[in-house]
Parts: C-alpha cells; sequence; structure tokens
C-alpha cells in the first residue's frame, strides 16, 4: 500500500470501498490545494514506480490528521481508523480525518476537471460542494454516477454523460442550480432518489427508452413544464416530479402499467397516457402525436408563442427557440411556421384595430374597474400590484418601460384582469401569465435594485432585502423548499408511526422507510441522526441494525416513555 503526493495531488493505491484495484494502480485521494481548471494525469509515477490513475474519490475509512513528512504511511497502528461520510477529494486532503456528522467544507477555485480515460470508478461525493466548479470532462470507463457525486456543485454547467453510463445514484446531481441541460443517455437504466433534486435550471428533460426506474424526488423542485414518462418505465417514486411549473405528463404506457404514487407528480397536473389503449378509449386528453398543437401543448410551446407575441412581434432568437421546441418533441418544423407565421399576422392585425367607441348609454364619467378590458392604465395596476405585495411591477411597451398614463389595451392587453393577484404564486408563473393576456412584465424588489427571480412568490417579492443578491432569493428559496418538502412529509397520509424528541421528528412511511427531520430540515444522515436521539434518551440499540429497524424500535420507545 503506498500514500503520495504528486505535484500537489495525493494518491493512495487502495481501492475505493466495496471495490477492487489491480496491482500498479491507485485512485485520487485528496487535491484541496488544486485551483482552476485541474487535469488529472492517466499515469503518475512514485518510487521509481507508475501507477495508473484508476478511480477518483474517497475510501469509506480514512486516517488521523498526522501525516509523516515523506507523505508514506509506514505502519497502519499509528494511524486509527475513523468512519466519514462522503467527501470529495477537492474538500479532504490526504489525511483528513472528519466524522459523519462534520459540515463539509467547500471548494471555491476549482473550476475545471478533466478526468483521464483511465479511471473507471468515481467515489460517492467524489466533486460534491465544488462550489466555483463549472464543466467536468468524464472518462468513457465510467458506467455508473456515484451517490452524490456532484452535489451542491451550483455553479456546474457542462458536463456530457456518454453512452454505457447505466445507472445515475441517490443525489449525484442534488442542487445544481446552474444546470439548464443535461442529455440522459440511453444506456441508463435507473435515476436515484433525488438524483436532480433542486436543479432549477432544468425545464426539460428527455428520458430515454431504457429507464425503468425514477427514484423518490428524482426531480423535484426542478422547473419542468412538461414530461414524456417512456414505456420502458415500471416505477416512479414519491415527489419525483413534485413542481409548481409542471402542467402536463404524458405516460407512453396505458394506466395501471407503472407502479406510481398519488403523490409522484403534484395536484393537478394533467396525466395522459399514451399507450397501446390510448386509441381506444375516450380520454380528456387528446393523442398527443396527430398534430403540431397537440405536440405544442405537451411541450408547452404556447406560452412561449404568447410571451415572444407580447410585443407583437417575433425576434430570430424567439423563433430559433421556437423551433428548437418543435424538434425536441417530434414536430413537424414547417407546419409549425406556417402556425407561427399566421399568429404573428393574427396579432399584428389586433394591434392596429381601433378601439370601439363607448355605448350610447356609457357616460366619459364612469371610473375604469378592473374588469374593464383595456380601460384601466398601467400606473393604476402597478399601483395595485405595490399596494398588495410591496413590490415594484413594471410593464412594458415593446422594450421600453411603459407610461403610467397609457392604456394596458395600448401595451398589448387581450382580455380582461383582475387587480388582485395570488401571493401565494410565483413570479415566473405570474410573468408566464401575464404574457398570456398580451402584457410583458418583470417583478422588482421593492427598491428596484434588482428583478425578483423565477421561483419567489409575490407576497415574498416585497420582503426581499434592499441591496438583494440573486443568492439571497435563492436562499430564501431554498428556506421556502425545505418547509414545504418537510410539511409534506410531516402531513403525509400514508405515514404508518412517528414520534417526537425536542427538534427532531422519526417517521416510518408505510413502505417502512424512515425519515428524520430536525427542525425544519432533512437529516441526510439518518441513521447518525437515529445514533444521536438514542444517545440523548438512553435508548441501547444494536449496530447491526438496519436504518428501517432502528427507526422503528426508536419511535416505539419514544412512545412509551
Amino acid at each position: 500500500m503506498a500514500f503520495f503526493n504528486f505535484f500537489g495531488i495525493y494518491y493512495d493505491t487502495s481501492p475505493l470501498s466495496g471495490t477492487d484495484m489491480e496491482d500498479g494502480c491507485c485512485r485520487v485521494e485528496g487535491a484541496v490545494d488544486s485551483k482552476g481548471r485541474v487535469i488529472i494525469p492517466s499515469k503518475v509515477t512514485f518510487e521509481g514506480k507508475d501507477y495508473i490513475v484508476r478511480q477518483f474519490g474517497r475510501a469509506s475509512q480514512a486516517f488521523s490528521r498526522e501525516i509523516p513528512s515523506d507523505n508514506r504511511i509506514k505502519d497502519r497502528k499509528k494511524f486509527p481508523i475513523k468512519n466519514i461520510g462522503y467527501y470529495s477529494p477537492f474538500t479532504h486532503n490526504y489525511g483528513d480525518s472528519v466524522s459523519e456528522t462534520d459540515a463539509l467544507p467547500a471548494n471555491t477555485i476549482v473550476t475545471y476537471v478533466k478526468l483521464p480515460d483511465t479511471i473507471n470508478r468515481l467515489g460517492s461525493g467524489a466533486f460534491r460542494r465544488c462550489s466555483a466548479l463549472e464543466e467536468v470532462i468524464l472518462p468513457k470507463a465510467i458506467t455508473i454516477i456515484s451517490n452524490c457525486c456532484f452535489r451542491d456543485c451550483v455553479s456546474l454547467k457542462n458536463i456530457q454523460l456518454h453512452e454505457g453510463i447505466t445507472e445515475i445514484e441517490i443525489r449525484a446531481f442534488d442542487n445544481c442550480r446552474a444546470l439548464t441541460e443535461i442529455i440522459i443517455p440511453n444506456s441508463v437504466t435507473s435515476i436515484g432518489d433525488y438524483a436532480f433534486c433542486n436543479c432549477t435550471g432544468l425545464t426539460s428533460i428527455t428520458l430515454p427508452n431504457g429507464v425503468t426506474s425514477i427514484g423518490e424526488g428524482a426531480f423535484i423542485w426542478c422547473n419542468l413544464k412538461s414530461v414524456t414518462i417512456p414505456s420502458s418505465v415500471m416505477k416512479i417514486g414519491k415527489w419525483a416530479f413534485t413542481s409548481d411549473e409542471l402542467k402536463v405528463v404524458n405516460i407512453l404506457n396505458d394506466e395501471g402499467e407503472v407502479m406510481m404514487f398519488p403523490n409522484s407528480f403534484k395536484d393537478g397536473v394533467k396525466i395522459n397516457y399514451l399507450g397501446k389503449k390510448a386509441d381506444k378509449k375516450t380520454s380528456d386528453s387528446k393523442p398527443a402525436k396527430e398534430s403540431v398543437a397537440a405536440k405544442a401543448a405537451t411541450i408547452d410551446l404556447e406560452k412561449l408563442i404568447q410571451a415572444a407575441l407580447a410585443d407583437g412581434t417575433v425576434s430570430d432568437k424567439e423563433r430559433s427557440i421556437l423551433i428548437k421546441k418543435v424538434k425536441e418533441a417530434g414536430g413537424d418544423v414547417d407546419e409549425f411556421e406556417m402556425l407561427l407565421d399566421a399568429r404573428i399576422f393574427e396579432a399584428n392585425k389586433m394591434n392596429t384595430k381601433t378601439e370601439p367607441k363607448p355605448a350610447a348609454n356609457h357616460t366619459a364619467a364612469t371610473k375604469p374597474t378592473a374588469t374593464q378590458k383595456g380601460r384601466q392604465t398601467v400606473g393604476a395596476l402597478t399601483e395595485a400590484f405595490m399596494k398588495q405585495f410591496g413590490a415594484v411591477l413594471r410593464i412594458y411597451n415593446g422594450r421600453s418601460k411603459a407610461d403610467d398614463s397609457i392604456s394596458l389595451q395600448d401595451v398589448g392587453l387581450t382580455q380582461e384582469i383582475s387587480t388582485s393577484f395570488d401571493g401565494k404564486q410565483k413570479v415566473g408563473d405570474f410573468i408566464a401569465q401575464m404574457a398570456n393576456v398580451g402584457l410583458k412584465v418583470k417583478v422588482y424588489t421593492s427598491d428596484e435594485w434588482v428583478a425578483v427571480i423565477d421561483g419567489i412568490t409575490l407576497e415574498q417579492a416585497g420582503k426581499v432585502k434592499k441591496n438583494a443578491t440573486k443568492a439571497d432569493m435563492e436562499s430564501m428559496i431554498a428556506k421556502q423548499r425545505d418547509e414545504g418538502a418537510v410539511k409534506l412529509v410531516k402531513s403525509e397520509t400514508n405515514v404508518k408511526k412517528s414520534a417526537n424528541y425536542g427538534d427532531y421528528t422519526i417517521v416510518v412511511m408505510s413502505d417502512n422507510k424512515v425519515v428524520v427531520v430536525k427542525g425544519d430540515d432533512f437529516c441526510d444522515n439518518t441513521k447518525g441522526a437515529l445514533r444521536e436521539v438514542s444517545e440523548k434518551v438512553g435508548f441501547d440499540y444494536d449496530k447491526n441494525w438496519t436504518t428501517q429497524q432502528f427507526g422503528s424500535k426508536l419511535v416505539d420507545f419514544l412512545n412509551k416513555k
């Protein structure tokens, strides 16, 4: 066994836990001093011997902080083994000893990593909390994206998953908020629990026909507009697609052929079953393969078209985005362009119409109301918005801010609206709703310092602090998300049993899964939390118990006290 430093990166010849590694190979053990762009070599040299770099990540055991000056361990007995959780070589260096409950540090200086083709295994949490990491080049030999591999890589934008990857494990891309696009290869068969949780930049995802299982919360809190579930999928976990943005789900199977839960999708989502029986039975949904109009509904093209037409025309960039969406859905581009040109013509014709004269019995002194189509001024609507939420509503006339004195009809209003808004509605949904009635709007903070991001609710918009940053608002969303998720667990109707101790709530679900909540936060390390509660209440436990056994027995113990 050899531990050594090669140009600032630590290597270890012992394999990752539960894996084998042939002689003459090593893995990357620690690299916290790495900065900027990091390229891992395929071969390193120690004491005159060459080693092929085969694995990347921490082992399931680590040694104490005392490290010999020559960076080699000569006597294991001097360096006691300690259990550790998920660690990235970029956040924990060789020799670091950290308990499972310690907070993980973040690497804020590595922006790019290229791994050599010799590497065939990524350890759990291999890149976890590399908050500045934007791009990773993966070797073709990788077949599994491991647990928490890219968790909390909040700047990750570019990563290509190659054919040959078969599994995306638990929380692999959890909280990768900058990720706007990822192509899941056809070779993937399983997407683990919370694999893409809170990837708020994802608005669309293509699931290959080969995926058989989509885990619990796999895409929870993403901003997917619509989803197509391929016929290969046999199971969809709880909260898999819980999102306020999701409106339409197409399942390429018949009803009853896919095992899923009532809360796999949020209430109100329209589910279309498009299996073999779809053509033989009447359904509220029309087959999504007969026309561009049906496909447009599936991928939410209608909202995009209306938003693009808000200023009366469609720019080249807007047109290319719409065409890209049609191609992704397999639609006929020529047919769609004819449809779009017709919509542009109708919009222009509407904008050039003269305003109808008032009826004879309508007096000039009548005060305009919210239900009088187009008569309300821009200023009246923005004032009502400010009064209700304390945030600033900007209404645009083309690309310029509309004058308060002009009517809403003059800036594109096409149907009646109300000045009473739903405070629970998110800013992104509100902007889309206004686009649907012809108004191009943005919501700004009360000090007009910055535009409010899509995930904030209208009632929260006015509460954003002065001189707020995007990160401040993302923190508000994260807090709201966690509170909502915790509330969902605590109020779940199929809870088998639960118990409370201090800030802890221990829940055993009907499928015997154990969830531990502390305050308003989930405990990622469930077993560690159970041990902590047990020690506080004097509960004797067997270290060989499974998490389910441990949780069930502890709940019974607490409920008897």
